[in-house]
């Protein structure tokens, strides 16, 4: 609703955050639709920012940085706790899995980000919407279900408070630094699901085989290097790269395959 209404945003507090219960009509990137039922923790965090202090340029980190939120929280004894909470990955651009073991079969999505903004008198709205399965029984992966014994802690509201103070540390620490991912980047790399990955990009032609390196720091892309049979695996400059947009992009995780968003 807040992305849709933008005068109304632009009257209300930030930050502000909403919790939903159920949800019958969730946003997901491009056309997807999502239906939410009760033991999904469903939250809309507004912000707002100055342009003259946070280069617009960097808000496409934002989704990452929550993302990344989302994935420390569930490593502290509020959620599931180190052993349990290492199991909470990333997928690029905005997804959150969980590896229950050791293969890409094992990987379950649990949740996922959307982040949409809007300008005015030079500010920027941002509203986050986030995504996450805590209670759910199955067959719906849920938080609960890697800690059994944890069903009488865990809970909505515990979860979204640890939530909101790890993601207020960083994003303290985000906008205190113009927009910089730089002191983000390295643990953002060790939680996500890709660090050397072979896929095989659709959008170009033919075809191409790349190995993914990271992200960009300065426009928040994927960076690819093509693989090259009896090449060592570097790059000798940034034309040899091929980096790619969030937006736009769709990445199949078990096909290893990233393709234009439908």
């Amino acid at each position: 609703m807040l992305d849709k209404n933008p005068k109304l945003l632009a009257r209300l507090p930030a930050p502000l955050l909403s919790i939903g219960s159920h949800q019958l009509a969730g946003r997901g990137r491009g056309s997807n639709v999502w239906l939410s039922p009760a033991g999904c923790l469903m939250m809309s965090l507004t912000l707002r920012v100055s342009l003259t202090e946070f280069p617009a340029s960097k808000l496409v980190f934002v989704q990452y940085l929550f993302a990344l939120a989302v994935a420390e929280a569930c490593r502290t004894q509020n959620i599931l706790g180190g052993k349990e909470g290492q199991k909470v990955r990333l997928k690029w651009p905005n997804d959150l899995y969980v590896a229950t073991g050791p293969s890409k079969m094992d990987l379950r999505k649990i949740g996922g980000v959307l982040v949409s903004t809007n300008f005015f008198a030079g500010k920027v709205d941002i509203v986050i919407g986030c995504g996450i399965n805590i209670l759910n029984p199955p067959p719906i992966t849920s938080l609960v279900q890697l800690q059994p014994e944890s069903r009488k802690t865990l809970s909505m509201e515990r979860s979204a408070a640890a939530i909101m103070a790890k993601f207020e540390e960083m994003w303290t620490a985000f906008v205190r630094g113009g927009g910089s991912f730089a002191p983000f980047v390295d643990l953002y790399l060790q939680r996500w699901l890709h660090s050397d990955q072979l896929v095989t990009l659709t959008t170009t032609k033919p075809p191409t085989a790349v190995r993914i390196t990271g992200i960009t720091l300065d426009h928040g892309l994927l960076r690819t290097l093509p693989e090259r049979a009896g090449m060592p695996r570097h790059s000798t400059g940034d034309d040899d790269y091929i980096d790619l947009q969030p937006d736009g992009n769709s990445f199949d995780l078990m096909a290893n395959l990233i393709k234009t968003k439908a």
